[in-house]
C-alpha cells in the first residue's frame, strides 16, 4: 500500500502543504514569493501601513509587505546564488536597472509599441464599424477624437468578444518568450493581465483624450461613460431587471476606481513609452490561482528587468533627465494602484455575477476576469 503524504499547513499562509521548503513547512508558492524577493532585494511597504495585514491564501488582497515579514518571521531564509545588487532596498527597483546595453536584439519596448499599436488599431477599426452599424450610441463631442457613448448590450456583448481577441494577439505579440510556457499556464497569466492591462489602457487613454477625469471616462478605445450620468452607462433599450441596482453597485465600483488611479495619471502624465514600460511591468507579478512554475517566474523576471533596463535609457538619453527616481516611482506607484483596483475589480464582478444575470457580455466578462 502506497504511504500517504503527511499533510501540514504552510507557516507562512496556512494553505495545505506535504513538504519542508528553506528548511521549515512552506508552499511552493510561498517559497517562491521569498526567494523572488530575496534575489531581487525588494522590499514591500504594507498596503495598510500596519504591517499587521492577515497573510492567507484566501485573502482578497494579498499584503506583500506582511507576507514577506511573514516568511521571516517563521524562520524562512534562502542562501542560494544572488543577484548583484548594489542598489538600496527602498529606491523603486532600481536594483534591476543597471548601465549595461540589453543582452535583447529586439527592444522590449518597442516591441510592446508595435504590438499595441496593431491590437488597438484593428479593435478600434471593429469597434467602430459596430458602432456605425447599430446607429445607437451618442457621439460625443471632441475636437479631435471619434468618441461614442451609450453602449448597448448588443454592442457591449461583441465588443468583449473583439476585446478579448485582440488582447490575446497582443499578449502573444508582445511577450514571445512565453510561448515557452504551456498553454495552460499562458491563458491563466492572460486571465490575470487582462484586467490590468484594460485598467492602464483606460486611464492612459482618458488622460490623452480629456486631459481631465472630472467629465468623462474611456472604457474602451471609442466608447466612454460620463461620470456624472451613471444612468445612461446601461440603455433603458435593453430592457433589464434591477437596472437601478446594477448602476449604484457600478457606480460605486467605478468612482472608487477613479479615486484611486485619476490622480496618479494626472501625476505622472505619463508618456507613450512610460505606457509601454507600464504594460509589461503589470504583467509581471500576476496573482495567479496557481503556483507558478519556475520556467515563468524567470520569463517574468527577464521581461521585468529587460523592461526597466530600457526605461532607464529611455530617461537618461531620450528625456535626458540626470535624475529620474521621482518619474519611475509614479510609474512604480501606478504598477501597485493597477493590481490595487485588480483585486476590487474581481471583487465587484463577484458581487454582480451574483447579484444579477443581466447580460451575456457579463458572462464573458466573468469566464475571463474571475
Amino acid at each position: 500500500m502506497a504511504e500517504t503524504a503527511h499533510i501540514n499547513e504552510c507557516l507562512v499562509c496556512s494553505a495545505p502543504n506535504t513538504s519542508l521548503h528553506f528548511g521549515i513547512d512552506a508552499c511552493r508558492a510561498c517559497t517562491a514569493f521569498f526567494k523572488r524577493a530575496t534575489v531581487l532585494g525588494r522590499r514591500y511597504p504594507c498596503r495598510k501601513g500596519q504591517r499587521k495585514c492577515e497573510v492567507t491564501r484566501e485573502s482578497t488582497i494579498a499584503c506583500r509587505g506582511c507576507r514577506y515579514d511573514r516568511c521571516v518571521a517563521v524562520g524562512m531564509k534562502y542562501d542560494g546564488p544572488m543577484r548583484a545588487y548594489n542598489g538600496p532596498a527602498d529606491k523603486f527597483e532600481v536594483e534591476c536597472i543597471t548601465n549595461e546595453p540589453s543582452t535583447s536584439a529586439v527592444s522590449m519596448l518597442d516591441q510592446i509599441r508595435s504590438a499595441y499599436e496593431k491590437a488597438v488599431a484593428v479593435y478600434k477599426q471593429k469597434e467602430l464599424t459596430l458602432l456605425r452599424k447599430c446607429n445607437r450610441a451618442q457621439r460625443v463631442p471632441h475636437i479631435s477624437q471619434e468618441v461614442y457613448t451609450g453602449m448597448t448590450e448588443e454592442m457591449h456583448t461583441e465588443n468583449v468578444k473583439n476585446l478579448s481577441q485582440e488582447m490575446w494577439t497582443f499578449f502573444q505579440d508582445a511577450f514571445p518568450s512565453l510561448s515557452e510556457l504551456s498553454i495552460n499556464e499562458q491563458a491563466e497569466l492572460f486571465r490575470c493581465y487582462l484586467p490590468n492591462f484594460c485598467l492602464i489602457d483606460t486611464y492612459f487613454r482618458t488622460w490623452k483624450i480629456w486631459r481631465a477625469f472630472d467629465n468623462y471616462v474611456m472604457v474602451t478605445a471609442s466608447m466612454c461613460i460620463e461620470l456624472k450620468s451613471p444612468y445612461s452607462w446601461m440603455s433603458v433599450d435593453d430592457d433589464v431587471k434591477n437596472r437601478r441596482e446594477m448602476v449604484e453597485l457600478g457606480e460605486l465600483h467605478v468612482r472608487d476606481q477613479v479615486s484611486r488611479l485619476a490622480p496618479l495619471f494626472e501625476k505622472a502624465d505619463v508618456t507613450d513609452c512610460e505606457l509601454h514600460a507600464l504594460l509589461a511591468l503589470a504583467l509581471c507579478e500576476p496573482d495567479m490561482k496557481t503556483d507558478a512554475s519556475d520556467t515563468l517566474l524567470s520569463l517574468l523576471d527577464s521581461i521585468r528587468s529587460q523592461t526597466l533596463r530600457e526605461v532607464h535609457r529611455y530617461y537618461k538619453v531620450e528625456m535626458m533627465m540626470a535624475d529620474f527616481s521621482a518619474r519611475l516611482g509614479n510609474i512604480m506607484t501606478i504598477c501597485h494602484a493597477v493590481r490595487e483596483c485588480n483585486s476590487h475589480f474581481q471583487e465587484y464582478l463577484r458581487t454582480y455575477a451574483t447579484l444579477f444575470d443581466a447580460h451575456s457580455a457579463d458572462k464573458m466578462m466573468e469566464k475571463l476576469f474571475l
